[in-house]
């Protein structure tokens, strides 16, 4: 019987408000809790911004004439459009830009072994590309708009004549 006489309580509670304000108690609270992030949303005060430079590994580039590439394109000091693992991350100044050709190892008559260039790799390339920018330095990572710069990410890079896709090998924070 007690349990009826707390239920009866509730009911005459319940009658003393209005439904709609009940409900909007009721979705105001939900929406707070169950919203993603606004419980355990990061904090962006320990964020500190610092000049960072990262080494681009671009392998087995299809292309007909690299060195014009880099000549027109490529140049230092051209910002180039970044996309880290298929985020946007704004422009990203190019500082340097190396031609690697690909190689082969060749097995020479008195047992030696040279590295010479692959003649089947004629329209291939591989390129490093060093890029600049500002970084946002957090605990974990440092960040280029919201994309985190790790080594071994995949990342494009995309201009007006080309859109190629390389791997982060080298991430540098200059201090």
């Amino acid at each position: 019987m007690r349990s009826f006489g707390l239920f009866q309580q509730f009911i005459d509670i319940l009658k003393r408000f209005s439904w709609s304000i009940l409900l909007a108690v009721v979705l105001i609270l939900t929406s707070v809790l169950f919203t993603p992030g606004v419980l355990n949303s990061p904090t962006y005060a320990t964020a500190s911004t610092q000049p960072v430079e990262l080494d681009l590994l671009v392998k087995y580039l299809s292309i007909s004439r690299p060195q014009d590439l880099v000549n027109q394109e490529l140049k230092n000091g051209v910002n180039t459009d970044i996309t880290i693992k298929n985020q946007p991350a704004g422009q990203m100044q190019i500082k340097s830009v190396q031609l690697i050709p690909i190689t082969t190892a060749v097995t020479q008559p008195d047992g030696s072994v040279k590295e010479l260039e692959d003649p089947t790799a004629r329209f291939l390339t591989n390129m490093l590309v060093t890029l600049s920018s500002s970084a946002e330095v957090k605990d974990d990572a440092s960040f280029v708009g919201d994309s985190k710069l790790k080594i071994g990410m995949p990342a494009t890079m995309e201009g007006f004549n080309y859109y190629f896709r390389g791997n982060i090998i080298d991430v540098r924070l200059d201090k």
